[in-house]
């Protein structure tokens, strides 16, 4: 009897010591600091929630560099290869002015809508070999060398675009949407300027008048009325005050249907980079 009684009561002494060593690592799991990945305690997660809201309303604008291609087949006269490089592709400035309204689907997430104006503008120029000239005294051909310098302007659009913004950071955002340029009233002009090199008794008869140069005009109906493409950017915020921000972009816009569309046979496309600054002010 004496024996069980000793075994009972060294069965609860250890339970009890057992008991109080559960409570004490209870403590310590309780009290030590945990770290879970995507904590709202995350600084950067904190600051971008501190910036958000629901809807910012702004001017943007800036400058575009135009670039435009088409694949030539058909080469009508003078050298192939230099007659591609000079009317295969084209560049050139033009400017942007848009309104801009953002909507803050999270601290992370937003919509963009975009309503503007665009001014597009792409020439070229180089020399090409081996063009044939008739000599208008004889009939007789001569092969001369030419500067060719051509330009498209007059590209006025009214611009559209929907993009979707994701904040990596605080201030830094990514862009990803479309566009679509309608053209405004007028039709575009293309302008194109023959320089003769050689031979040195080669002339241009203008109106009567014998010239090395010669310009001709004429009015583009070829043009599509409408240009659709992709949108990719980053832009950076700078606050100016607690509702007002500042915020450079750099974005890069690509039509496959070009200038032409379904007017021409002939496949081209456009390459816009924007680079401008908005000022937006926060709802």
């Amino acid at each position: 009897m004496k024996n069980a009684l000793c075994f009972c009561c060294l069965f609860l002494c250890c339970g009890s010591l057992l008991s109080q060593d559960d409570v004490f690592l209870l403590k310590e799991r309780t009290f030590s600091p945990v770290s879970v990945a995507g904590d709202s305690t995350d600084p950067k997660i904190a600051r971008m929630k501190a910036a958000y809201t629901w809807l910012s309303v702004g001017l943007e604008g800036g400058i575009g560099i135009n670039m435009f291609s088409q694949d030539i087949e058909n080469v009508p006269f003078g050298n192939a290869d230099q007659f591609k490089q000079v009317f295969g592709s084209g560049a050139g400035i033009g400017g942007y002015l848009q309104f801009v309204a953002d909507f803050g689907l999270s601290y992370k997430y937003g919509l963009q809508v975009k309503v503007g104006h665009q001014n597009l503008y792409v020439g070229n120029s180089g020399d090409i070999d081996e063009i044939k000239l008739r000599n208008g005294a004889d009939g007789k051909e001569i092969t001369s060398k030419q500067n060719m310098d051509w330009e498209i302007s007059g590209l006025s659009y009214l611009t559209m675009g929907l993009g979707f913004r994701v904040n990596t950071t605080p201030e830094l955002s990514i862009i990803l949407g479309g566009f679509i340029n309608v053209l405004r009233q007028g039709k575009p002009e293309y302008i194109q300027t023959n320089t003769i090199i050689s031979p040195e008794n080669a002339f241009f008869d203008v109106r009567g008048v014998a010239t090395k140069t010669a310009t001709e005009k004429e009015q583009m109906y070829s043009v599509s009325n409408d240009m659709m493409g992709v949108e990719i950017g980053a832009s950076y915020r700078f606050n100016l005050d607690t509702s007002a921000v500042l915020i450079p972009k750099i974005s890069y816009q690509y039509s496959g249907s070009g200038l032409f569309g379904s007017y021409s046979k002939i496949e081209s496309s456009m390459s816009i980079i924007q680079i401008g600054v908005a000022l937006r002010y926060n709802m």
